[in-house]
C-alpha cells in the first residue's frame, strides 16, 4: 500500500505520547509499504517531507502545517491517509476518506473562540473520515456525546509499549542519581510536555508537603518547553522548594535512566489526556505510579492510584502512601499489567483498518 502519514510533529525530535505513538506505526509498516511522512519538525527518515511552515505561535504553524499537509497528501495518490490528531486535524478537510487518529477531546471542556472553532472543524473531519481511530474506550465515549458519529465508525486500539526497552539492569538509575547529587533518596518522576493541561503546579505544591513530611525526596519533572510562560511560571514556584528539578529535552537514554533512576512516578494532569503513554512507560519500568481521575475509565492504571484532578493535598497523601509502602512489589504488578500491552499488536489492529478502507 502506498501511505501518507500526517503528524505536525514527529519522534524523536518531539518526545510526546501522540509523536511516539506515530513513530512505532511508521518503523513497522515500512517493511512492507510505501510510507511518505509528512510533519514539520526536523527528523531524519528517508520517507519524511518536511513541511516548511514558520514555527512562529503554534496555532499560526499548525494552521499552516494542515493546509499544507493536507493538500499535498490530496494530491499523491495515496491508498491511505493517516492523520494523528493534536493540531492536524485541519489536514482532514482536504483529504478524501481519511484515517484520523484522536488521542483526545479534553479541549471540549474549554471554552472560549479557539475552541469553538477547532470543535466546528474537528466534527466536519470526522464526518469526512473513513474511519475513526482512538487509543481509549473513554476518548471514544467523549466524541460520541459531543459529536453527531455513528459508533461504529470509531476503532479503539489502544496504545502499546516495547516492555524489552525498560527491562533495565539494576544499576542503569546510578548514572543519573550521581548527575544530580541524589544517591540513595527517594525520586518521585513525571514526564510529559511542560503545557498547561499537564497540572504540574499541583504536582510541585504537593511535594511542598511531601518534603516536610519524608525527608531526603526529590522531585524531577522532564519535557520539552510547550508553553515557555509556563514553565518560566514553574521555575518560579520551584525556588521556594528544595529538591525540585525541571528538565527540558532530555534525549531517550535520559528518559529511559529517569525511569530507572525514580522511585514512583506521577502524572498530575488536570485536562486533555486520552491514554498516558508514560504512564505505560514507567508502569513497563516496574516503578509504581501515580496519576488523577483524568484517566479513569483508560484502563492501564488501577483506579486505586488515581487521585482528584487540582488536588495538591490528595496527590500528596498518595505519595506519601505509596513511598510508606512496600512499593517495589506495587511496581511489580504494574509491570505485569503493562505486557498486556504491545506495539506489535497495536500496529497489526491499524494495518486490518487499513486494509479494510483502502481506496480503491
Amino acid at each position: 500500500m502506498k501511505i501518507c502519514l500526517i503528524s505536525k510533529q514527529f519522534y524523536p525530535e518531539t518526545i510526546g505520547g501522540a509523536e511516539v505513538y506515530m513513530y512505532e506505526i511508521y518503523k513497522r509498516i515500512r517493511r512492507e509499504n510505501e510510507v511518505t511522512i509528512l510533519t514539520y519538525d526536523d527528523v531524519d527518515y528517508e520517507e519524511a517531507e518536511i513541511i516548511p511552515v514558520p514555527k512562529v505561535h503554534f496555532i499560526l504553524s499548525s494552521f499552516l502545517f494542515s493546509i499544507i499537509a493536507g493538500l499535498k497528501a490530496r494530491f499523491g495518490s495515496y491508498d491511505i491517509v493517516h492523520i494523528n490528531g493534536y493540531w492536524g486535524e485541519f489536514s482532514g478537510l482536504f483529504v478524501r476518506d481519511p484515517i484520523v487518529t484522536i488521542h483526545d477531546v479534553g479541549f471540549l471542556e474549554k471554552g472560549g473562540v479557539l475552541n469553538r472553532i477547532r470543535f466546528s472543524v474537528l466534527g466536519r473531519v470526522l464526518k469526512s473520515a473513513k474511519k475513526v481511530i482512538t487509543v481509549s474506550w473513554k476518548t471514544k465515549e467523549e466524541i460520541l456525546r459531543a459529536f453527531d458519529l455513528d459508533g461504529d465508525k470509531i476503532e479503539v486500539i489502544p496504545n502499546g509499549i516495547d516492555t524489552e526497552k525498560y527491562s533495565f539492569p539494576e544499576d542503569m538509575g546510578d548514572e543519573i542519581r550521581r548527575r544530580y547529587g541524589i544517591d540513595d533518596g527517594k525520586i518521585i518522576f513525571s514526564l510529559g510536555r511542560f503545557a498547561r493541561n499537564k497540572g504540574y503546579e499541583y504536582l510541585i505544591d504537593a511535594f511542598k508537603d511531601v518534603n516536610q513530611r519524608l525527608k531526603n525526596t526529590h522531585l524531577i519533572i522532564a519535557g520539552y518547553a510547550e508553553d515557555r510562560r509556563y514553565l518560566d511560571e514553574l521555575a518560579e514556584m520551584s525556588r521556594d522548594v528544595d529538591n525540585v528539578l525541571l528538565l527540558q529535552e532530555i534525549s531517550e537514554d535520559e528518559k529511559l535512566g529517569l525511569f530507572a533512576a525514580c522511585d514512583i512516578y506521577c502524572q498530575p494532569s488536570i485536562s486533555e489526556e486520552g491514554f498516558g503513554i508514560s504512564i505505560l512507560e514507567a508502569m513497563a519500568s516496574s516503578r509504581p505510579c501515580i496519576a488523577t481521575d483524568v484517566f479513569s475509565g483508560v484502563g492501564h492504571l488501577p483506579e486505586e492510584f488515581l487521585v482528584n484532578r487540582g488536588d495538591s493535598r490528595g496527590l500528596a497523601n498518595k505519595i506519601i502512601e505509596l513511598l510508606s509502602s512496600d512499593y517495589r512489589k506495587i511496581g511489580e504488578k504494574m509491570r505485569r499489567r503493562a505486557e498486556n500491552y504491545s506495539w506489535d499488536r497495536t500496529v497489526d489492529e491499524i494495518l486490518r483498518v487499513y486494509k479494510e478502507v483502502k481506496i480503491p
